[in-house]
């Protein structure tokens, strides 16, 4: 701690204290200390104001105490050297910098936190389901965590591999968002997988939102996570959820309180949008929607059994046929472990 006197302008200030930047721990909002040069706070425990008059190198804040003595006694004071009393007064404001903080932070509101996603990847997974809802995310400035068992590289339906920056042991315990995508041979995996599913469902059960992509939701199901909620899932094993204790709703996006589940790989952009709106607002995510032009015009009216047609349909259930029922069987596993 230094004890200082100051001029500035040739016109003097006053007196006071100048203490490492450290002790104030101010809430900064990733403005430097030095932004607050001249910032005036009122505190109740004192009539006069004080004064963050400098922050030298970021590492030096000098809180002036208002001199509001006649000016030419208060010159005169300035060149003698600090008494005894004088210095007491000085000691005498450290208790206030508790207040100074507060009013610091109240002058100038802090930002909100990134909210903090933890995506779950695995092998077998399809990439889309992930970086529809990744590009939103990442335009709202979230701390977006891929998570996996290790950072070894994870293949991804399209052949581009993918690697964690967070393992199961490294996420954080609280997630504003957990999240899984989908890929119906992977989560078929993830689904029997004792480490995948004691995952989701630690996390799971603090996040603040618990989320899905496509047969992503089959994982969450498995984890125990949707029994009681509405929930959807790609249209060919949607069927699926009410086996482990959801309550099927046959909807692109489907909410329900703090689940948010979606159908297959596109909707992941809808995803994403709704919940953007969610963290933040209705007007950030319009204007997200609008920066990646989501305006989809599909050439073809086939996006969904009822518009398909029973041929299609038909045709892409029998191919998926023995995928399908690898599912139904883990699904009804997972039923008889959750006790349903």
């Amino acid at each position: 701690m230094a004890i200082l006197t100051s001029r500035r302008s040739g016109r003097l200030q006053g007196r006071g204290i100048a203490l490492p930047a450290s002790f104030f721990r101010f809430d900064t909002s990733g403005k430097t200390l030095a932004e607050w040069h001249d910032r005036e706070i009122v505190t109740p425990a004192r009539k006069n104001p004080l004064r963050v008059f400098s922050c030298r190198n970021d590492r030096w804040v000098a809180i002036m105490l208002h001199d509001q003595r006649d000016p030419a006694r208060a010159r005169k004071s300035s060149e003698e050297t600090m008494n005894r009393r004088e210095f007491g007064v000085a000691l005498g404001a450290l208790p206030l910098l508790s207040s100074v903080v507060q009013a610091v932070s109240a002058a100038e509101p802090s930002q909100p936190p990134k909210p903090k996603i933890g995506m779950l990847i695995y092998p077998g997974m399809i990439l889309q389901d992930l970086v529809g809802p990744q590009t939103v995310f990442s335009i709202l400035q979230a701390d977006t965590r891929l998570v996996w068992k290790d950072k070894n590289p994870v293949a991804t339906d399209v052949g581009i591999a993918l690697s964690a920056n967070d393992t199961f042991d490294t996420c954080p315990a609280e997630l504003d968002v957990l999240f899984v995508p989908g890929g119906l041979g992977g989560s078929i995996a993830c689904m029997k997988d004792a480490d995948v599913i004691g995952f989701v469902e630690s996390r799971g059960a603090r996040a603040r939102y618990v989320t899905s992509v496509c047969t992503g939701s089959l994982v969450l199901a498995a984890a125990g996570l949707l029994r009681g909620y509405q929930a959807t899932s790609h249209w060919y094993v949607r069927d699926l959820l009410p086996l482990m204790g959801a309550t099927l709703k046959a909807e692109r996006v489907v909410e329900d309180r703090n689940r948010l589940t979606a159908g297959g790989v596109t909707s992941g952009i809808d995803f994403g949008l709704t919940l953007a709106a969610r963290l933040a607002d209705e007007d950030t995510a319009r204007r997200i929607q609008l920066l990646i032009e989501y305006d989809p015009k599909p050439p073809f009216a086939a996006g969904s059994p009822e518009d398909a047609g029973p041929a299609l349909t038909r045709d892409i259930l029998q191919r998926r046929a023995p995928l399908i029922a690898s599912a139904r069987k883990e699904a009804e596993m997972a039923k008889e472990r959750l006790g349903i």
